[in-house]
């Protein structure tokens, strides 16, 4: 395996998904535009009856206006996914299940696992992150989250402890530090951010859609009982 040209990959993996995430957002931002525009057009035509009234006039004041908007919706929800991420690997795993192994657990299997991150502690120069074992999680998977190497915390599922050995162990374990030391972590919590941004835009159109039907409805169900009141 050629370890540079393997680092050279992973590189343009991450400028592609950095690319992906950015078209993202510009392309939700048009889209939002036009849907809001072309609905509150319908809207408005809706109320009109002159025959010469458009049904969809596009005006950029409101293009630039709603776009401001969406922006704003999205810069919002990933400052504050970034900053509840930010505050520490131990938290994040917590919050995935994780359960912390003590440092004076009895466990062979534990003490094996804390032994290897303290070996691999020791060879990045770092201090030993908290240990997070996910008990539920079978299959083999372990991840590194944090903001900086001061507060990572190592997240390990009971698949992947019961099923390595120590060398394949030891091979992950290292594989997670290389996060902690290339900074991937920032990049994935800024990653995450964005994409929860990206969410709530969705979730705010998925409410709305359903507060409006519920109300049309209920206009509807009170129209009926008035004709038999």
């Amino acid at each position: 395996m050629d370890f540079f040209k393997a680092q050279d990959t992973a590189r343009a993996g991450t400028l592609r998904l950095i690319l992906l995430f950015t078209l993202a957002v510009v392309s939700l931002v048009v889209v939002t535009n036009l849907l809001v525009m072309l609905f509150v057009g319908m809207l408005d035509s809706s109320q009109h009856t002159l025959p010469h009234r458009q049904p969809f006039e596009f005006r950029w004041d409101v293009f630039l206006g709603i776009g401001a908007l969406v922006l704003l919706v999205i810069a919002g929800g990933s400052l504050y996914k970034m900053a509840a991420l930010s505050r520490g690997g131990a938290r994040v795993a917590a919050s995935l299940g994780g359960r912390l192994i003590p440092q004076n657990s009895d466990d062979p299997s534990h003490r094996r696992l804390l032994n290897v991150v303290e070996e691999m502690a020791i060879a990045a120069g770092t201090a030993v992150p908290p240990v997070y074992l996910l008990e539920r999680e079978t299959g083999l998977n372990a991840f590194a989250a944090g903001a900086t190497p001061a507060n990572a915390g190592l997240g390990l599922t009971r698949g992947a402890l019961d099923e390595l050995d120590r060398e394949q162990l030891q091979g992950v374990i290292a594989h997670e530090f290389s996060h902690i030391l290339n900074g991937d972590m920032r990049l994935n919590i800024r990653l995450a951010g964005v994409l929860h941004g990206i969410l709530l835009i969705g979730l705010i159109g998925y409410h709305l859609a359903h507060s409006r039907s519920y109300s049309s409805r209920g206009s509807r169900d009170s129209g009926g009982l008035a004709l038999f009141g």
